[in-house]
C-alpha cells in the first residue's frame, strides 16, 4: 500500500522572528500568533484522512500536532527532534559570523563535517531522523501520516531524499506550519511537494 506523509513544520515561536536563531532542544512553546494561524488551518482539504500523527518531543511540534489535528491518535519520536546545537544553542547567525565562526561556516558550507560543541553530529542526527520516517512509514498502517518536526530536522530529512546527501539541505525552505508531501511506495520515499502551506 501507498502512502502519504505530510512532514509538517511546527507553528511559529517567538524565536522565529529572531533571524537565524538557533533554539535547537531548548523547549521554546509556540507563540499565541502561532497558535492563532494554526488554529485557522483546523479542517484544511489538505489534512483531512490522517490516520496518524507522529511528533518530536518538544512541546512547539507537539502542541501543533494538538492544534491541527485533534483527535487523532499522537506517538512521540525523539529522532524527531530538532537537533541539538549543543553550545550553540541561543545563538543567531549573521551575514558575519558565518564566515569567521568556524561551526558556523561548517554549517553553511560541509554540514557532513559538523559536530556541534556539547551537541549533535549533524550526519547522525540526518541519519536518525531519516531512519524514524522510514520506520514510521513501514510500520504504520495509515495510508496517511502526519509527521511534525522542526525546520533543521526536516531539510537534513529531504535532502538525501531529493538529492542524495544532506550537503544541500539549506537550499531547502522551510516556513512555520510549512508542509511537505512525500510518498512511500513501501521501500522508498518520492516527494511530491516542499514547503507548501497549509490550505
Amino acid at each position: 500500500m501507498k502512502k502519504t506523509i505530510l512532514l509538517i513544520r511546527h507553528g511559529k515561536t517567538e524565536n522565529n522572528g529572531k533571524g537565524k536563531y538557533f533554539s535547537g532542544v531548548h523547549d521554546v512553546p509556540l507563540c499565541a500568533e502561532g497558535e492563532k494561524e494554526l488554529n485557522s488551518y483546523r479542517g484544511a482539504l489538505m489534512l483531512r484522512g490522517i490516520g496518524a500523527v507522529y511528533t518530536s518531543a518538544l512541546c512547539r511540534a507537539v502542541r501543533t500536532a494538538e492544534i491541527l489535528l485533534p483527535g487523532i491518535e499522537r506517538f512521540c519520536d525523539e529522532r524527531l527532534n530538532e537537533v541539538d546545537f549543543g553550545d550553540y544553542e541561543g545563538r543567531v547567525m549573521t551575514d558575519e559570523n558565518m564566515h569567521t565562526d568556524p561551526v558556523f561556516s561548517l554549517w553553511t558550507s560541509r554540514v557532513d563535517r559538523l559536530t556541534f560543541p556539547g551537541g549533535d553530529d549533524v550526519a547522525s542526527h540526518a541519519c536518525d531522523a531519516v531512519a524514524a520516517l522510514y520506520d514510521i512509514a513501514s510500520e504504520c498502517n495509515c495510508a496517511k501520516i502526519a509527521v511534525v518536526s522542526h525546520s533543521a530536522t526536516i531539510r537534513l530529512t529531504l535532502s538525501p531524499i531529493l538529492y542524495g546527501d544532506i550537503g544541500k539541505f539549506r537550499s531547502i525552505p522551510s516556513s512555520d506550519a510549512g508542509v511537505s508531501v512525500l510518498t512511500f511506495d513501501g521501500e522508498a520515499f518520492s516527494v511530491d511537494g516542499v514547503n507548501l502551506p497549509i490550505e
